[in-house]
């Protein structure tokens, strides 16, 4: 079969979901495409080591095209997606337009304020190594001013961190601060005691790490407070925690359109008519949109329903 006559599959983003995807599908009889801003993968659950300094980029993050090396019907665009056009089933790109038979929008999630967007220059994000980046220059950078103040003969400040959000990456990202200031800088700075860090950790639930069993929670709430002196939880009543939003590109008609099937939020969903039903891939959808980091869900439910309407080798 030559290219021309095979299926065409089209998948958005590199992440977790592009590439299961990708990988998936690679052995049928189709061509594949993937298109990513970045040429990289980032591995997100180790961001916050980037953004505490424990990890270099180059760490966590490896080459798409490497990535798929050996899936030769599966190619790679660094190119950023600025439009879909569904009725002629293109992908439009800055350069150019990429048909498709079924398109994967896998271009992942960002975080959210809830509304409050001007919040966004003091409390960033941590979704890519350019967050972790700002994070870590911002961590370390508080440190070298308390130095700088302190050694000029004022008084030490008390330097705060604060931790919006008690999930997996915020309890993480707190527990790594406190290890941070009680040792790995305990003895690094002579007019300022880097001990003396306090560390907020705020959640708007009950519990830290809502979504993993109340033993887990409170185990993790227990090392958290080991490190204390380390981390500190408040039970904080607030109106912003840290959640996720589709990607920009998918908006509410894409959403709408032939009964779009979102898997966000760890739940998936499908879209359409106000009602929320379990996936199912009828004959003429030829759109999937991942919008969490949730791989195993949506790897099942592709593996199911995609492969089930592919031509197989």
């Amino acid at each position: 079969m030559d290219t021309k006559s095979k299926v065409r599959v089209v998948i958005v983003g590199g992440g977790f979901g592009g590439l299961l995807a990708a990988r998936t599908i690679a052995g049928n009889p189709v061509q594949v495409t993937l298109i990513d801003r970045q040429n990289f993968h980032t591995f997100q659950p180790l961001l916050y080591q980037v953004a505490t300094a424990g990890l270099s980029p180059g760490e966590i993050a490896a080459p798409i095209r490497w990535i798929l090396r050996r899936r030769r019907n599966v190619e790679v665009l660094m190119s950023e997606v600025q439009d879909f056009d569904l009725s002629r089933k293109v992908v439009k790109l800055p350069d150019g337009e990429v048909a498709y038979d079924y398109l994967i929008v896998a271009s992942g999630a960002s975080h959210a304020y809830f509304g409050h967007d001007e919040w966004e220059p003091f409390a960033p994000g941590l979704k890519t190594i350019e967050d972790a980046l700002e994070i870590r220059r911002r961590v370390l950078l508080a440190f070298e001013l308390a130095e700088h103040q302190a050694a000029g003969g004022k008084e030490q400040v008390q330097l705060n961190f604060v931790v919006v959000g008690g999930g997996p990456t915020g309890v993480e990202l707190a527990g790594t601060l406190a290890e941070i200031a009680r040792r790995a800088l305990a003895n690094e700075f002579r007019s300022i005691d880097p001990r003396k860090t306090r560390i907020v950790l705020l959640e708007g639930g009950p519990r830290i790490l809502p979504a993993y069993p109340e033993d887990l929670s409170r185990s993790a709430e227990e090392q958290l407070r080991f490190l204390r002196r380390g981390a500190r939880r408040r039970h904080f009543h607030a109106t912003w925690i840290f959640g996720v939003e589709r990607h920009r590109h998918v908006d509410d008609d894409l959403a709408l359109h032939l009964g779009l099937h979102a898997f966000e939020r760890a739940e998936v969903r499908r879209v359409g008519h106000g009602q929320d039903h379990r996936v199912g891939l009828p004959g003429r959808l030829r759109i999937l949109h991942t919008a969490d980091a949730r791989v195993t869900e949506f790897g099942i439910q592709l593996r199911r329903h995609l492969l089930g309407a592919l031509p197989r080798a």
